[in-house]
């Protein structure tokens, strides 16, 4: 349960974004389960436990280039639906993306946002900035500059550091469709299934072993032996 003390009227103009979180769910948004308004302000109700903050996952290793693109995708699905709904974050940190224990990924803190005044162009920059920085943080980019890690195309840093620096612009649409261009192969059906099972298994503080592969006899060539020396003969 979430409280948060606002004048009156500003309860009253946020009651129709509070009713449209309820009523229509997103994927990437924590749902709402129940609010209303009171003497003190709003009162919005949420599961207890939202999922594991992304800077924690990411405190225990990187994610995988599939992982962190549906990291990327969904964060953005969830900005431009509460952009939609006439909401901003005014940006955000790692600890508001969070990641559940069945490998869904989801934004918190809006209902607090539902209940601000309409966002400025400002606030709507600012929400696209945090998703580059999300994103950059999931892949393991720096946005300043520094050379990436290899396994990440160029043309995909390049959109997330745009994203980070705010060259992007406001709109979470362009943004989104921006990412799911250049990592495409890796949103594919058979890698986000992959993709969530790891972030499933991260979520719960577990790792993922490593992988010893099966290769049948008579696949790998044999390596080769040194020839054992002629005895020696006096």
């Amino acid at each position: 349960m979430h409280e948060i003390p606002v004048p009156p009227a500003e309860a009253t103009a946020a009651v129709p974004r509070l009713q449209r979180l309820y009523e229509h769910r997103h994927p990437a948004l924590s749902p709402v389960l129940a609010w209303g308004t009171d003497q003190s302000g709003v009162w919005v109700a949420v599961e207890p436990n939202e999922g594991t903050p992304l800077g924690s996952i990411l405190s225990r290793g990187p994610l995988t280039p599939p992982a962190a693109a549906a990291i990327g995708a969904a964060v953005l699905s969830g900005v431009a639906a509460l952009h939609e709904a006439g909401i901003a974050l005014g940006g955000f940190g790692a600890t508001a993306v969070r990641v559940t224990t069945n490998g869904d990924i989801r934004l918190a803190g809006h209902p607090a946002a539902a209940v601000r005044a309409a966002p400025s162009q400002s606030d709507l920059r600012a929400d696209v900035r945090s998703c580059g920085m999300a994103v950059c943080a999931a892949f393991g980019v720096d946005p300043a500059g520094a050379p990436a890690p290899p396994n990440i195309s160029p043309g995909l840093v390049v959109t997330m550091r745009s994203m980070a620096s705010g060259a992007m612009g406001p709109s979470a649409d362009r943004a989104q469709a921006a990412l799911r261009e250049m990592a495409a192969a890796l949103l594919s059906p058979d890698r986000e299934m992959a993709a969530q099972s790891e972030l499933a298994t991260r979520a719960g503080g577990r790792e993922l072993p490593a992988i010893t592969p099966f290769l049948p006899e008579g696949t790998v060539a044999p390596k080769p032996t040194a020839p054992t020396p002629a005895p020696y003969i006096a």
